[in-house]
């Protein structure tokens, strides 16, 4: 019996001593270098979704924050910064923080084109190009594919809409799709003239992800631009012409009405006292109001209007069994509803193809756009500069200008900012090329 208990606690000892040698074996040496950083931009944004690279490290990506964080057994000499199809090559220089201005002017990684094949798969979708008044691709995809939405944030002529293509990345904050014009990333839509434009193709889910990694996680939008064809030389021109319009007003008092409505809720003396700087009559005394007589102002009316649309297309295309070319110039000209708000754009399209032998061909284009956005002020209320807000906020009973001729000032909401001067002080241009 001693000796069985002998043998048995010698068993449970090597059994013991065994899982801790098994258990040291197994665990993994820990990384000892700890590398951090963030990423922003030209204006000092942070810029999320950069994918972080260094060698004996493993792959990480940008948060909301633009942080990062790299985990190596020392410290990398240089990090890789990759977004978009754009490539960016760091200096560490021995430092354990590193803030990294993201630059993106030059492309040094050319993104996959699909194949024919490729194309066959589900997540492949083809956009048909006779839609005819669109001021870019993004808009003429509008209830043009299935499992695409696009939405315009604002009526501002010029503005960038807001794509979502459907899929389980939409869910993430960020839905703007990559957009390739001939393989070249595209920041602004806005730049490229859809008369230019002779394919649109939309990748998504797995088929996106899995061709343009993290850049596509969102979708792709595959832009081809025309091209020159076999045969006689072509001279296209082609104008259109449009009007923008608001549709609906709200109802609203008139002046009388307004002044009514205050007097009903018992304005008091404050009521008293204004009541001779809204009426249109000098004559009128505080204490023998006539309503009729006072100014009945439609801001809605003084602000709002109609905006004309116009665009040109002169184009001239043509080829051999040799080669073939395309040479286009565009003209957009797109006011707003609430003037001087509108949008001007300017675009060339050059590209040759040469066959110089049956092995060498030759390819080049060049595709130019100049705009100039004019914008009216988007304060986030009345009182900080809204147009909108403040034409819906101002008082129907006040006048736009006071005997001096000076924009008038409503004393009884004085933060509410004068529709005239707002709509008249647009100064806010932005120019892209």
């Amino acid at each position: 019996m001693y000796k069985t208990n002998t043998i048995q606690a010698i068993v449970k000892k090597t059994a013991c001593i065994s899982c801790i040698l098994t258990l040291a074996i197994a665990t993994p040496a820990q990384p000892t270098s700890e590398l951090r950083g963030i990423v922003v931009n030209e204006h000092g944004f942070p810029i999320e979704g950069v994918q972080v690279q260094a060698e004996g490290a493993e792959n990480v990506y940008t948060g909301t924050s633009g942080t990062f964080v790299l985990h190596a057994d020392t410290l990398p000499e240089t990090v890789t910064l990759t977004m978009d199809g754009y490539e960016q090559d760091v200096q560490v220089n021995a430092q354990k923080e590193l803030r990294i201005p993201l630059l993106l002017q030059k492309p040094k990684v050319q993104l996959p084109i699909p194949t024919s094949l490729e194309k066959a798969s589900p997540g492949f979708l083809q956009a048909r190009n006779d839609y005819l008044a669109a001021e870019n691709p993004l808009q003429a995809l509008e209830a043009n594919i299935t499992g695409l939405q696009v939405k315009n944030t604002s009526g501002a002529p010029g503005d960038q809409p807001m794509v979502t293509i459907r899929g389980l990345n939409t869910y993430l904050f960020n839905h703007d799709p990559l957009i390739l014009l001939d393989g070249a990333v595209i920041l602004d839509a806005n730049a490229i003239d859809y008369d230019q434009i002779e394919k649109t193709e939309v990748v998504k889910d797995i088929a996106s992800t899995s061709l343009y990694g993290n850049a596509g996680s969102k979708g792709v939008v595959l832009l081809t631009s025309k091209q020159g064809k076999q045969g006689d030389n072509k001279l296209s021109f082609s104008m259109q012409f449009g009007q923008n319009s608001m549709d609906k007003r709200y109802p609203l008092l008139n002046g009388a009405q307004a002044f009514k409505l205050m007097q009903d809720l018992d304005a008091g003396d404050t009521l008293t006292d204004l009541t001779s700087a809204y009426s249109a009559n000098a004559h009128v005394t505080d204490s023998n109001i006539n309503i009729n007589n006072l100014y009945n102002t439609n801001w809605q009316n003084e602000l709002f209007g109609t905006g004309l649309r116009q665009s040109y297309n002169l184009s001239l295309t043509g080829g051999s069994d040799k080669s073939n070319y395309v040479l286009s110039g565009s003209y957009l000209k797109n006011e707003g509803i609430i003037k001087p708000s509108d949008y001007s754009r300017y675009s060339i399209l050059m590209k040759l193809d040469q066959e110089v032998t049956d092995r060498l061909n030759i390819s080049g284009g060049v595709n130019f756009s100049r705009s100039l956005q004019k914008i009216v002020n988007t304060g986030t209320s009345a009182e900080e500069g809204n147009v909108v807000l403040s034409a819906l906020a101002a008082a129907p009973y006040a006048p736009a200008y006071d005997a001096g001729d000076n924009y008038f000032i409503n004393p009884i909401n004085p933060e509410i900012d004068n529709v005239y001067a707002l709509r008249n002080g647009v100064n806010n241009e932005l120019s892209t090329t």
